[in-house]
């Protein structure tokens, strides 16, 4: 959308360039479409408006998809966005929007506002006997799509938190944090036990959470402890068979991800590795490479050297390959 904003005189000029040039009748009707959108002052106000808001959503949806984001600094960091577009829905923000997109769209050659055609609401949608009330002015018209574009927005965003999953699965990443950080988790505790029933026994988990509060040790200072760091407290298998109930608590948190973005990034990019071209490829194949792919922060670390001396070393490559050695520049 900035991209089109940006080069909005340029594209219009490219619009009467190509219906002088192309002959395709079918592509000059849609070429003729788009301009005909481009000239309309209704289209413009939305590109600029989806722009605007769209923007906070993307600094937003950027964040949230860091692997190591919790619950609880997701939910903190999407009120800060809505508390964001909240401040947005004033009059003081909207005249100013007002102001700024009428100068720039005469800049850019379009149209005039104007009212759109009254029509009335059907009768299967008409709620009492009162007559329908039209908007006097082109302004208050787009004020009233500005209030509702972002209404819309926030409500999206908070009601992805409001859930009742969302709570669950937040109550038992903070009773993790809380047991560690030594602060109050009798809240957490029972919200936990209450959910997952017969699947932990209470007293079991609370004695258990005592010893890891009394126990746990990290480089970090207790308030920036974070779930990783309990993560990696739990890697010896010591530890997990001694504190068994917390650890079926930290499995559970761990395959409810706080954002899925790991798993929806790998499919956007199946595509991209297995392409028509690549049509004969073995799953086992399709699987190493969408694993190379999706965890390239830990490939690129590799040492190359090393790889392909191990791959030489392997059966008769080395009578082929000869010893591998790294050239360096001197």
């Amino acid at each position: 959308m900035d991209r089109i904003l940006s080069n909005y005189e340029s594209l219009q000029e490219l619009w009467d360039w190509s219906l002088d040039n192309i002959k395709d009748a079918k592509m000059k009707a849609r070429i003729r479409g788009v301009q005909s959108h481009m000239l309309q002052f209704e289209f413009y106000y939305g590109l600029t408006l989806g722009e605007c808001l769209l923007r906070h959503a993307d600094y937003l949806s950027a964040t949230l998809q860091r692997k190591e984001m919790s619950a609880a600094e997701g939910k903190a960091i999407a009120m800060k966005t809505v508390k964001t577009l909240t401040k947005m829905r004033s009059e003081d923000s909207f005249c100013l929007f007002w102001n700024n997109v009428n100068k720039q769209a005469q800049k850019s050659s379009v149209e005039q506002p104007k009212l759109p055609r009254k029509r009335k609401v059907p009768a299967r949608f008409e709620d009492g006997d009162a007559e329908a009330e039209f908007v006097s002015t082109v302004e208050s018209h787009y004020r009233q799509i500005y209030y509702a574009a972002i209404d819309h927005m926030t409500c999206a965003i908070t009601d992805r938190y409001d859930s009742q999953d969302f709570h669950t699965y937040l109550q038992s990443e903070q009773l993790l944090l809380k047991c560690v950080k030594g602060s109050t988790y009798e809240t957490e505790f029972q919200t936990v036990t209450n959910f997952y029933g017969d699947d932990f026994h209470p007293k079991d988990l609370n004695s258990q959470l005592q010893a890891l509060s009394a126990n746990f040790e990290s480089e970090k200072e207790k308030e920036d402890v974070t779930l990783s760091d309990i993560v990696k407290y739990f890697e010896s298998t010591s530890i997990r068979n001694w504190l068994s109930e917390v650890s079926k608590l930290l499995q559970l948190v761990l395959i409810m991800p706080a954002t899925n973005a790991t798993s929806e990034r790998s499919f956007s990019s199946l595509r991209r590795i297995k392409t028509y071209l690549r049509s004969t490829m073995t799953q086992n194949r399709l699987n190493n490479l969408m694993t190379l792919h999706v965890h390239r922060d830990y490939v690129d670390k590799l040492e190359l050297q090393d790889i392909a001396s191990e791959f030489i070393k392997r059966g008769q490559r080395i009578t082929i390959f000869g010893k591998f050695e790294s050239v360096t520049n001197e």
